[in-house]
């Protein structure tokens, strides 16, 4: 099992899709911004940039999904 994983990282940036309805759904990929931008999954395992997402960040983003 990977400990680290892109989904957890602050420099991870889920991408989402606007709906018909107007609300957003998120996808299962999005982009890395540190050293520079690069695609990838959300459960990826991380690069040596991965820094942990504080803890009430990563609960409100679960909410979207």
């Amino acid at each position: 099992m990977i400990d680290k994983v892109c989904k957890d990282c602050i420099h991870f940036r889920r991408h989402y899709i606007k709906r018909s309805r107007g609300n957003y759904r998120a996808l299962s990929y999005g982009h890395c911004s540190k050293p520079r931008l690069k695609k990838r999954d959300a459960g990826d395992e991380a690069c040596s940039c991965w820094e942990e997402k504080p803890a009430e960040r990563n609960a409100s983003l679960e909410r979207l999904d």
